[in-house]
């Protein structure tokens, strides 16, 4: 499928995604990421609204908030009426989702450490190599 208007973010879940139907049925799943944007003094976060439908809203629905993912989107306004006065919504609607790693819970350690100095066994000049 050819996208010209396509979009790419990669970041984390800023809650679990709810999956929800439309009156016709179909599977729909709204949800935020975080995102990182800019560097240094400069950084900030930015949250953009994307939206899944069908197997992927029902995918995103079983990720966890922190659970980092890229998306591929294409950009969209909706316009509705909310008392009386037009309005309008920027979303992004999801083509494509991966994820990549869940957040580990708050109170629970990694799995993996790695060392602050490398570790190293001298080698005499006649011990064989170890590789």
């Amino acid at each position: 499928m050819a996208v010209n208007n396509a979009t790419h973010f990669i970041g984390h879940l800023t809650a679990t995604p709810e999956l929800r139907a439309t009156a016709e049925g179909k599977e729909i799943c709204s949800f935020s990421i975080g995102v990182d944007r800019g560097w240094g003094e400069r950084k900030r976060a930015i949250f953009p609204r994307l939206v899944a439908f069908g197997k992927t809203a029902k995918f995103v629905s079983t990720l966890p908030k922190g659970t980092e993912i890229s998306v591929k989107c294409e950009y969209d306004i909706r316009e509705y009426e909310k008392d009386g006065k037009k309005q309008q919504s920027h979303e992004f609607t999801v083509i494509d989702l991966k994820a990549h790693r869940s957040a580990p819970p708050a109170d629970t350690q990694p799995a993996f450490s790695t060392p602050a100095q490398p570790q190293f066994e001298e080698l005499g000049a006649d011990d064989p190599l170890p590789f």
